[in-house]
């Protein structure tokens, strides 16, 4: 009886953890399955970036271009699938939208940059729509103000959870 108790309780659990993440909003984005290419994709570009950003002497282009030839060296066919490519764009904007709503801009401006790279390489190189890549836009929202950055994220996103920021 002790155990039907403890697997009733178990499975009381396991709903409510899927009741709290249907309501919390993942701006559009659909988590990757375990073991995704794209997650693991993500994993590493994180990694570099991370590891980059953190590094005093360079600065946060150089660190989004060099995590950028991580992943392009690991995993060319991912970075030139444009259906990959708009996945993990998706998660960077929820992790960006989140972290708006969390009052981390800077952490917002810097994934707000690591969206355009990716935004531009897919129009650069995946689908051949501009003949260069416009790394001016990258500098520019990384000093950014705080509409600005907000902004940028509420036109990419399906959900409404930056109206009110966007009002501010």
């Amino acid at each position: 009886q002790q155990r039907e108790q403890e697997g009733a309780l178990e499975a009381q659990i396991q709903m409510q953890r899927l009741l709290i993440d249907s309501l919390v909003c993942k701006h559009g984005f659909d988590p990757f399955q375990e073991g995704d290419v794209c997650g693991r994709f993500v994993s590493l570009y994180l990694e570099a970036l991370n590891s980059g950003v953190g590094n005093k002497d360079r600065n946060k282009i150089d660190a989004i271009l060099e995590a950028m030839k991580a992943v392009e060296d690991k995993y060319p066919a991912v970075i030139r699938d444009s259906s990959k490519m708009k996945q993990i764009l998706s998660y960077f904007l929820s992790g960006g939208t989140d972290h708006i709503l969390n009052g981390d801009e800077n952490a917002a401006r810097t994934i707000a940059a690591v969206i355009i790279m990716f935004e531009e390489f897919i129009a650069f190189s995946v689908e051949k729509t501009q003949a260069v890549l416009h790394l001016q836009k990258l500098m520019e929202i990384l000093i950014a103000d705080d509409h600005t950055l907000v902004s940028f994220f509420r036109k990419r996103i399906s959900c409404t959870c930056l109206a009110k920021k966007h009002k501010e």
